[in-house]
């Protein structure tokens, strides 16, 4: 006997040999289990994950040294592709990094700069000579878009807001050189 019946998956109807047949194929029927069983599997998978750190550990360490170069490529186009996304990604791993200790001790550097103005105080006009003879551009790459002011001598490694210390970078060159000193970041490159 055949049973007129809609699929539970797909909504389709089909012609069913069984009368309790729900699913018009097994591919429906293990789609339908896939998301029924997946709460489970991710709830094993975690507590599996929590129990084992040391091994996964070192898995992933293995795996990003294995494959460090595709990986970068890889972020690269993620970045260019997905802007909004990466600064959130970035601002959550600046978060995360605030709460280690190098992160508090760096922070609280340059708030005690900050604080007792040892650094000094920016000269505006000074400022916009020394960007005006360097045409306004990033002194690394040459690019004269979203140009920032960076310290060659970082603050928190005891550098001064003297005019001398100061040079335009683009905001993604400022970033990648972080708090390093000029000199070690162009010879690590």
């Amino acid at each position: 006997m055949i049973y007129p019946k809609v699929c539970a998956e797909c909504a389709v109807s089909f012609q069913a040999k069984h009368p309790k047949a729900k699913y018009c194929s097994k591919k429906c029927r293990w789609a339908n289990e896939r998301t029924r069983y997946a709460k489970r599997r991710n709830k094993y998978s975690k507590e599996y994950y929590a129990k084992h750190p040391d091994y996964f550990r070192k898995h992933w360490q293995n795996y990003y040294s294995e494959n460090r170069p595709a990986l970068i490529e890889k972020a690269k186009l993620y970045q260019k592709e997905h802007p909004d996304e990466w600064r959130k990604i970035n601002l959550k791993a600046s978060a995360v990094y605030r709460k280690t200790e190098k992160g508090k001790w760096s922070k609280k550097v340059y708030r005690y700069l900050l604080r007792n103005n040892l650094a000094g105080k920016i000269d505006r006009e000074a400022w916009e000579q020394k960007l005006l003879q360097l045409n306004g551009k990033c002194q690394w790459c040459g690019t004269s878009e979203k140009i920032t002011i960076d310290h060659i001598v970082p603050l928190s490694k005891g550098g001064t807001n003297d005019i001398d210390n100061l040079q335009p970078l683009c905001i993604s060159c400022n970033t990648s050189k972080g708090n390093k000193d000029e000199e070690k970041v162009r010879h690590s490159k």
